[in-house]
């Protein structure tokens, strides 16, 4: 027969109070306006879409690596991005063995170029 445990009357210590927070009411007016402002000035991030077409002759006419790729958008237009964002741009649609192919191809790439 297994018997019931006994319930510990030991005090337990109250959990620490949170600290206040600033109200919402005193700031949020200042605040969500300088976030909309910043917002605002942010660069749209979708827009290497546009460089698709680009992105595929240098990768497969030129055997530019997403670096450079990235790099030359840059230098040409003044468009800030980066690898990542050209390798997502390219193998966007491709399933994701061929995509994961691509990543390998490029990594042995760089690594050829800069002597590893």
């Amino acid at each position: 027969m297994i018997m019931p445990k006994k319930k510990n009357k030991e005090t337990k210590t109250a959990k620490p109070e949170a600290t206040p927070q600033p109200s919402q009411s005193k700031v949020g007016n200042i605040v969500a306006g300088s976030l909309l402002a910043m917002a605002m000035d942010e660069p749209r991030r979708r827009e290497l879409a546009e460089f698709s077409d680009i992105i595929g002759v240098l990768r497969n006419d030129k055997n530019f690596t997403f670096r450079e790729i990235a790099q030359w958008i840059h230098e040409h237009t003044g468009f800030e991005t980066d690898h990542n964002a050209v390798y997502r741009e390219y193998t966007r649609g491709m399933p994701p063995e061929v995509a994961a192919g691509e990543a390998l191809d490029d990594d042995h790439t760089e690594k050829e170029e800069n002597g590893y």
